[in-house]
Order: structure tokens, then sequence, then C-alpha cells
């Protein structure tokens, strides 16, 4: 649901940029171009507010930028390391991490986020701030569909209601004479389908209504013949260009977009623009003479007031006094455009295309970015990933806590070559094979450079990771916290209480085996920890692997817990589940359990399952 509502307001600003910008250039073509082409052009307008088709580098994706860039930069320098070493970030991540999932760029912007909320915490000022914003955003989508569905659910009432109201107190029209000129001017038109014809005291001015079932209602006053006969061709020009639909269409952004006073302008220009182009492709079709009295007939209807003052979601033949100056004026003034005007427009409708794009989302944005992000990770053996930040990008990178008497180190490796300029501070270590190494360090953590007894534990480190991971090279070292042996089991409780990932896996290993097992069992049952379950399940010992993957496989309450475990077990032992999880009809684990199955037995179990008529495992076992 945030990600809806980052979408929504992304197109909701995108949408305002277009309209600026195309009200600004409308200063200049106001009277050279087309009246129809001016209304259309709104369309497109319009879609800015509901499409998020951009550019892969756009105005709104730079600013959604420059936001989150200017937030990370007022946080103090003290806490930035934290920000990058820390690892309180959601449990969807972090089980994809362990369990060897690439991420997504959803997965960087929330752990973006979640940094930014581990820092704030030190901060008191940020932490209120956070804290309330929080509060409110966790609601953001609530707050926006409360309003917008009541506002759809008011719009569609009054619309009945006007038609409602007309049926009752409208009378058909029954002089032949009059409907015999208005199926005329349809068949003129090409219009195929019957328009029926009402006459009623509630309008002052003829209106269309009516999606598929079109009505023309007139007001209840005589009116002369030669008027209907423009007052028939205006509203059949507005039910040929299907403009009640154009309408509707503007009235679903002002719901969508109820925050954005912006939207109430669009519409406001719609509505100028559909009666400005409706003038000029009637008076195309009349003379000069006709046109004179065309005007007249518009004139007469702006005398009175009307009972429903410009009927939601219709079309009238006047709209206002205001509005009726500039109509009489086209019309007195119209001529066919030039050549060049014709050009003219063909350039400045590129200009506003150009803009439609360039206006951009921040959806746009994402899929670039997560392109990026993937094709990174491509070489990537250990996917452990996660994210460092540096040139003002994101880079995919992996990297995790180590403990190396005395120090733990947030290290990762297979730092891109062009990504060493971003860590300009380093250092050669001596590995145990008296071979040596170059370790660039984060720049917060640049004073270790020059620390012998860190780059003699660097050294260790890296010697010991090569032993089950030969092709090791450009380590990069994000963290150093020196931990006395003897402070080992103090430092894990605090880390473990403070949600410091980092620092309490690096220590896990360390401890006895009764703590091992007694934190194991606080995530499990009273914390229910699974992203710290997660995170050490590759040290617990057989026996208690295998206890705990009996335990989660009950019930409905640890599933997730039964995924991380399953993802380190052997398959001979998940053989067991599999059968189990079939035959209690436990859908969820067995979905879980077929990603590890072998060609041979997923065909085996679905022959099986279409045999018991069991759709559901069919379902999953089936590749298609």
């Amino acid at each position: 649901m945030s990600e809806f509502v980052k979408m929504l307001l992304a197109l909701s600003l995108s949408g305002t940029l277009l309209l600026s910008a195309t009200l600004i250039l409308k200063k200049f073509y106001k009277n050279l171009f087309s009246r129809c082409w001016q209304y259309y052009i709104l369309l497109l307008v319009a879609a800015r507010f509901l499409l998020p088709v951009v550019f892969d580098y756009n105005i709104t994706g730079y600013l959604y930028g420059m936001a989150v860039n200017a937030w990370q930069d007022n946080m103090p320098d003290e806490t930035v390391t934290d920000v990058k070493s820390t690892a309180n970030i959601k449990e969807t991540k972090e089980i994809k991490k362990v369990i060897g999932i690439k991420e997504t760029q959803t997965d960087i912007k929330n752990n973006i986020k979640q940094d930014i909320k581990n820092t704030a915490k030190n901060i008191p000022f940020y932490s209120y701030l956070l804290n309330g914003i929080k509060g409110i955003y966790k609601y953001c989508f609530y707050i926006w569909l409360i309003p917008a569905v009541v506002l759809i659910v008011h719009k569609i009432s009054v619309y009945r209601g006007f038609i409602n109201y007309i049926r009752a107190t409208g009378t058909p029209v029954q002089d032949i004479a009059t409907l015999n000129l208005l199926a005329e001017f349809g068949e003129k038109l090409g219009i195929k389908k019957a328009v029926e014809l009402y006459c009623s005291p509630a309008v002052s001015s003829p209106v269309l209504a009516g999606f598929f079932r079109p009505y023309i209602i007139i007001p209840a006053s005589h009116i002369e013949d030669k008027k209907l006969f423009y007052v028939f061709l205006h509203e059949l020009v507005h039910y040929k260009r299907r403009d009640i639909f154009y309408k509707w269409f503007i009235q679903i952004i002002i719901c969508v977009h109820w925050f954005n006073p912006f939207t109430r302008l669009l519409s406001k220009e719609v509505n100028k623009a559909c009666e400005l182009s409706c003038d000029e492709a009637v008076i195309s079709m009349l003379d000069k003479n006709e046109r004179r009295v065309y005007g007249d007939t518009l004139l007469s209807f702006v005398q009175t007031k009307e009972t429903y003052k410009n009927p939601l979601g219709t079309v009238t033949l006047t709209e206002g006094a205001k509005q009726l100056k500039e109509r009489l004026g086209a019309i007195m003034y119209f001529k066919k455009k030039s050549a060049i005007i014709k050009i003219a427009t063909v350039i400045v409708t590129i200009i506003i295309c150009f803009n439609f794009l360039a206006a951009g989302a921040y959806a746009a944005r994402n899929r670039q970015d997560s392109t990026e992000v993937i094709k990174n990770t491509d070489n990537i053996k250990n996917k452990e990933d996660i994210n460092l930040r540096g040139d003002n990008r994101l880079i995919s990178y992996r990297q995790r806590g180590f403990y190396c008497s005395p120090y733990i180190f947030e290290m990762g490796w297979d730092l891109r070559e062009e990504e060493e300029k971003l860590y300009p501070y380093k250092a050669k270590v001596i590995l145990d094979d008296d071979s040596g190494i170059i370790v660039h360090f984060d720049d917060k953590i640049k004073k270790y450079c020059k620390d012998k007894e860190v780059l003699n534990a660097a050294g260790r480190l890296v010697s010991s990771i090569k032993k089950n991971n030969t092709i090791i090279k450009i380590p990069l070292v994000t963290r150093v916290t020196y931990v006395k042996p003897e402070d080992i089991p103090d430092y894990a409780e605090k880390y473990y209480k403070k949600g410091d990932l980092i620092g309490f896996t690096a220590l896990f290993p360390e401890l006895s085996k009764e703590e091992r097992s007694r934190y194991l069992n606080k995530m499990y049952n009273s914390d229910n920890r699974i992203v710290f379950f997660a995170s050490v399940t590759e040290n617990i010992d057989r026996d208690l692997f295998l206890t705990y993957l009996d335990k989660s496989s009950e019930g409905t309450k640890k599933v997730n817990f039964f995924s991380v475990l399953a993802s380190y077990a052997k398959y001979e032992d998940l053989k067991y589940y599999i059968k189990k999880s079939y035959k209690s009809g436990d859908t969820a684990r067995f979905a879980i359990l077929s990603g590890y199955m072998s060609v041979k037995d997923k065909k085996k179990w679905l022959a099986k399952a279409k045999k018991d008529k069991k759709t559901a495992f069919c379902a999953i076992l089936t590749d298609k």
C-alpha cells in the first residue's frame, strides 16, 4: 500500500507539472491553434494524472531522489556509519538475504528508509518526527481511499439524481416535426443510435446526458424552430465526440487526486475547452449569417437561472456569461488555420508529449534502478546482498558480520573495480600464507587503516574466509568494533536487545552451546524473531536443527521458520515433511518444499495430486 501511495503522489505531482507547463504554453497558442486541438491536448494532460508512463530519468524521479538525499545529508556524521552497518531491517528482506534471494529495488528503498529510521532513534527530534510520520503514514492509503470513495459515490448519486429528476418531472417531446428535425441532424452527423428528447423545467439551457442511452433535455419554455436547429446541432456534436465520457474521466481524476487543487483547475479548463471546441466544430458547418444566429442562440440561454446549475457529468449549451464572451469572440473571428499554424501545432504537440514523459513518476526510476541492481548482482556467488551508498547512487554489494578476536568486522568482498574509487582509504594486510591483499575501509572508519592490531585481525579474518571461498578480492570493511572475548556474552545480549543483527550474528558462533540454545529458544518462542533466527541457522548443530525443523512443521504460526530451516536441510530430511504436508493438506509448507524437489519427484507428486484430485497441490506443482 505504501508503494501505491508513493505512486499516487508522484502521478499527482507529475500531472500538476504537465498542467502548469501546458497552461504556460497556452498563453502563446490560445488564439492561434485549433480549439479542438486545445481540447484534446488536455486529455493527454489528464492521462498524466493516472498513467505511470515515463522516461527512465524524469523530473518527479529527480525530485524524489533529491528529497531522499537531503534527508540523509542532514543526519549527523557520527551516525552515518551506523546507517551503513546496522542490520535492523525488515524481516522479508533479511530472510531473502539469508536463503540467497536477490533483492528487488523495493527492498533497497525499504532498506534505506529503515536505516534512516534507525539513525533517527539516537536523535530525539528526528525520532519524534519520524515516529509521528510513521504513525500517519501507516494509514495513508485509508486516508486517501475513504474520501476518494465518498467523492465518487457522491458524484454518481448526484448524476443519477439528476437523471431521475428529469424522468420524473420532464416530459418526452411528442412533436413530430421536432423529433424529425432531431433525427435528421443525427443522420447527417452519422449518429445511428436514437437520441431521446425531453422537456423539463429543471434546466434553463439545453443539456446532453446519458452514457449509452443519450438524452437531450431542453427548457420547458418555448424555443423557436430556428434555435432548435442550432441546439440539436450543438448537442449532437457533443454526443458524437463522446464528451460525456471525457468529462467523467476528469471526474474520476478529481476523485482519485481529491487532495490536489490543480485537478479542479484541470476540470475548469476542460469544460471551457469542451464548449469552445464544440462551437468550432458547429460553426465550421455554418456560413457567416448562420454563425451570427448561432451566437444569438447562445445568448438567449443565459438569461435565467437553472434549477440544476451545471449538472454533473453532462454537457450543456451554455455554462455561464463569463465563458460566453470568449465563445462569441471565437465565433466572430473564426477562420481556418493556415499550413504554418498546422506545422506549429505539430511542434507544440511534440513538446507537450515530451513533457508528458519528462514530468515522470516514482515508478519509472524504480524500474531503472531495479535493472541496474540485477545486472550488478549477476556475478555474485554468495547471495547475501545488501546496499552501500556511494557517489549518490546505490551499489549492489554483499557483506556480513564476523568476529576475529578481539574485533567485530562488518566486511564484504568482490567490490567492483569501478567502485574502488568510492573508498580511497585502504591498507595492505598479510594473510596466513604470507601473501598480501588490499583491504578498503569506509571513510567513517578510516582511522583503522593505520591500526596494526586491526590490520592483523583483518588479515586473519580474510584468511579464514578464503578457506571456504578461494576467490576473494577487493574486501571492504564498513565497521570495526572492539569486543574482548570475555565480554562477548554481554555484547551479544546488548546487540540482541538493540536489534543489531550484524553485531549479534558475528558473536553468536562464539557463544557457548547453552547460550546459543537459549537465544534460539527466545527467537523461536517468545520473541518470534524470524530475522535473527534465519541469520544464525547455519550455526545450529544437527540435532537441534532437526528439532526446530520438526517443531516448525506443525500448525500455522511457524511457516516462516520452517521456510528458513528447509533452505538449510538435506533433501533426504525434507522428503519426510513433503509426505507429511501433503497428507495433512498443508499447502503452505508443501509449496515451500516443492522448490527443493527434483524434476522427477515433482512429476511423481503431480501425478499423485491429479489422481487424488487435489487441485491446490496440482497448482503448486504445475510450472505453467
